[in-house]
């Protein structure tokens, strides 16, 4: 090395050069990836306070729905949304291990399985049994068990019948949220309510939209309702529509990467925000 080239001080760290004493090191919404554990740790902190990951319980209902390895008679389904809403939640290291159960379309019986979903999870999460029929029994069932209705029908298609509800006298109070059973429906909600949901919850940082779009083909105006839309993208800034036969093509549903969402009384091509069914 050319001696004329050295500085006093030169490649000397300093200390307090990183950090300056009471300066924040890690928000209070990080979750405690390798990095924050390094810069916690470096500064000597070995019991931050922390937040439980959030406990959920998936509760899928409808007398139609067999295990996914059953070979259905003809009027029954295989479970996929029971699937899709536990795999989607299982993806963010702030929920805990996803449990799964099915409930017939019967009362008591869901009754019962709302109950003992309330004591493992802080939150319970329904598909199907939502609606206005005759056999849509989960809001009534949240209220047979002491919960109070925040939301049932919302201006979103699909998704429309989506209900929520809380159990306040429970210690801490407990969440239901109830998504439809169509399967288009049940993760679209999943992915645009309910996690956001769960990330309050959690205090983690906001399930937001993971990009803005703009769609290769413009979509047509609806005055009233916001519409979450299945799509395939084209790169980071473009998608395209996935062909779709509504809210029951589970086909699509496989072959689209996310949805957008318009909101009401939007139209033409975006930009649109665009949320993703991966990680």
């Amino acid at each position: 090395a050319d001696p004329a080239s050295i500085r006093p001080g030169q490649h000397i760290r300093r200390a307090g050069e990183n950090a300056r004493a009471g300066e924040r090191i890690v928000r209070a919404d990080t979750p405690l990836s390798p990095a924050a554990i390094a810069a916690l740790a470096h500064a000597g902190v070995v019991e931050p306070v922390v937040r439980r990951r959030v406990r959920v319980a998936v509760v899928a209902t409808g007398d139609e729905l067999v295990d996914a390895s059953a070979s259905p008679a003809l009027t029954q389904l295989r479970d996929a949304n029971g699937c899709a809403v536990a795999a989607l939640f299982a993806q963010r290291p702030w929920i805990e291990g996803v449990q799964t159960a099915r409930a017939p379309d019967d009362f008591d019986a869901i009754c019962d399985a709302l109950a003992l979903a309330l004591e493992r999870a802080d939150c319970v999460v329904t598909t199907g049994g939502v609606s206005m029929g005759e056999h849509d029994y989960v809001p009534p069932a949240a209220a047979r068990l002491g919960a109070r209705t925040i939301a049932h029908r919302l201006a979103v298609k699909p998704g429309k019948p989506f209900f929520a509800a809380r159990f306040e006298k429970e210690e801490p109070p407990r969440l239901l949220l109830g998504l439809p059973g169509n399967p288009v429906s049940a993760l679209a909600t999943a992915r645009r309510i309910a996690l956001p949901a769960l990330a309050a919850m959690a205090g983690a940082p906001g399930a937001g939209p993971e990009a803005t779009v703009q769609l290769e083909a413009p979509v047509q105006l609806h005055p009233s309702l916001a519409r979450l839309l299945l799509v395939q993208r084209r790169g980071t800034a473009a998608a395209e529509l996935t062909p779709s036969r509504g809210s029951g093509d589970v086909v699509a549903l496989g072959r689209s990467d996310g949805f957008v969402e318009v909101a009401p009384g939007a139209a033409g091509a975006g930009p649109f925000p665009f949320y993703s069914f991966g990680g």
